[in-house]
């Protein structure tokens, strides 16, 4: 108990400096307690899964007397044996009795970031650390710092294991170049198997569902004060913004792929930016970063050519639109991106040209079942 006190007292005393405790003091934390109204309750520390409560400190005003309204605080997390000092303050939406029910919707916000200080606009992509050679990844990347040869302080390529890596490298450029997120684009395969729509950074899957998981999430969270509705986001793999119903096969009943909630997810995550996500296959290849259709288009793989696949054949270049500002879908477009990285959009969409169409007519004739192993759904 007096090792909880002595805690107690330095945030008390000096909130403003992080502080060294005895070796004797148990691991801990420290929560911001909240009504359902956002009505400030107090502070709690938890020491083992035991609760202790103490009473919001009140202002002094003017005349030397306590102001009816309770000082707002910005606390630290302990953690282990040392107070460290961030910007981290925690709301449970609840009030303190009904604690332990509201223990795991505890939501980090990250410290506010003024755009008038950060008016630069940088654009990032982010592609998987490779531990076996990928051809895809390996040509994206080679592109990518190739064009940064000529657009180097705009553009820039994040190759992460992780969230967690790949948030903290692109948060230490934007603070040293004092810059927000203009556009940024995760390079992805897409998972046909697993019969969803989903994104990943290293070894890290994003769902639709992943993405409303805090604890998924939290590193992601951190880009959040470096984006606004002015920035773009790229859901780079393939059936990433899918929307359609997979058919009922075998054991598999019929399932939605989610895509639009994926994009809605993650626009709500990034400050309400834009997302940009195929319905279909996402290509590489030469010529990725310029204005042509080299992100549209059919791959050539036997596996690909089944009645399973044609969902996402028949909306082959066909990327949907999500803008986190008028929170709605726009027009389906053809997506393209920049030598900057900037993402931009064709003025035609990819099947509204005669000879694409007329391609992919033909190679539809061709589809047979049993070019797909049904036998990779199960390992799913």
């Amino acid at each position: 108990m007096k090792s909880i006190l002595s805690v107690l007292l330095l945030l008390l005393l000096e909130p403003g400096y992080a502080q060294t405790l005895t070796s004797e003091m148990p691991p801990c934390k420290i929560e911001l307690i909240t009504t359902s109204g956002n009505r400030f309750v107090g502070w709690i520390i938890v020491v083992e899964d035991s609760l202790l409560h103490a009473d919001p400190c009140k202002k002094r005003d003017n005349k030397g007397g306590n102001s009816k309204k309770p000082a707002s605080f910005y606390f630290h997390r302990i953690k282990s044996i040392k107070i460290l000092q961030k910007n981290e303050k925690f709301i449970i939406n609840g009030d303190l009795k009904s604690f332990g029910k509201f223990r795991d919707r505890i939501s980090m916000l990250p410290p506010a970031i003024s755009s008038s200080d950060y008016r630069r606009r940088l654009n990032f992509i982010v592609s998987p650390r490779m531990k076996k050679i990928d051809p895809s990844f390996l040509s994206f990347q080679m592109q990518v710092r190739l064009m940064r040869i000529f657009h180097g302080n705009k553009l820039y390529l994040v190759t992460a294991a992780s969230s967690a890596n790949a948030v903290k490298k692109i948060k230490a450029t934007l603070d040293k170049e004092k810059a927000m997120i203009g556009n940024i684009w995760f390079d992805s395969h897409g998972k046909y198997a697993s019969r969803k729509s989903l994104f990943s950074i290293g070894q890290e899957d994003f769902t639709y569902a992943a993405i409303k998981d805090s604890l998924a999430t939290h590193h992601l969270k951190e880009l959040s004060p470096y984006c606004d509705t002015t920035t773009q986001v790229g859901i780079g793999s393939c059936y990433g913004g899918a929307s359609f119903t997979l058919p009922a096969i075998e054991d598999f009943p019929a399932h939605k792929m989610n895509g639009d909630s994926l994009m809605i997810g993650l626009s709500r995550l990034l400050g309400n930016a834009t997302v940009y996500a195929c319905e279909s296959f996402v290509m590489t290849g030469p010529g990725l970063l310029n204005v042509n259709y080299s992100l549209c288009g059919t791959p050539a793989r036997k596996k690909y050519k089944d009645p399973l696949y044609r969902p996402v054949w028949e909306r082959a270049g066909e990327w949907n639109r999500y803008s986190g500002k008028s929170r709605s879908f726009g027009e389906p477009v053809s997506v393209t991106l920049r030598q900057d990285g900037t993402i931009g959009i064709k003025d035609h969409r990819y099947l509204q040209i005669k000879k694409n169409k007329e391609k992919l007519t033909k190679k539809l004739k061709k589809f047979r079942s049993g070019n797909y192993n049904i036998a990779l759904l199960y390992r799913n």
